[in-house]
């Protein structure tokens, strides 16, 4: 069973998926525009393997808790994929369509709507879990 608080953050995160998405999404751009663009010139020069300028890109933002929170829903809706609990997410917290609603579409008791859900918000505060965006204690 899930603690009120961690439940509360997680269910937070899920209904800020979209707006969260378009701010990490803004971050990149601004990257970009900060001056991590590539050195053409030095082009070949190097001996290191990779990308200088995608490591620094994915440097800066892989420590922005809105992109980690993003990975986290992205990671939940990767693993209920197909299975109706991807709908129930994109139905709850992305359309804010009602409960009641949500179990015609998905023909589904009012019992199931609950269990899905608690499985649903157990997984994703396990992924949060594993990217330090919360503490247990």
């Amino acid at each position: 069973m899930l603690d009120r608080k961690l439940r509360r953050r997680v269910e937070r995160a899920l209904y800020d998926y979209k707006r969260n998405k378009e701010l990490a999404a803004a971050d990149i751009v601004e990257l970009s525009e900060r001056g991590l663009t590539a050195k053409y010139g030095a082009v070949g020069g190097g001996t290191d393997v990779g990308n200088p300028t995608e490591s620094k890109a994915i440097m800066a933002v892989e420590g922005n808790e809105t992109v980690l929170w993003c990975r986290v829903i992205e990671e939940t809706l990767n693993h209920f994929r197909n299975t109706g609990k991807d709908t129930l997410i994109r139905l709850k917290y992305f359309e804010k369509i009602k409960e009641k609603r949500i179990c015609e579409k998905l023909f589904i008791e009012r019992s199931a709507f609950f269990d899905w859900l608690t499985d649903v918000l157990t997984y994703a505060t396990m992924i949060a879990l594993q990217f330090n965006l919360l503490k247990i204690i």
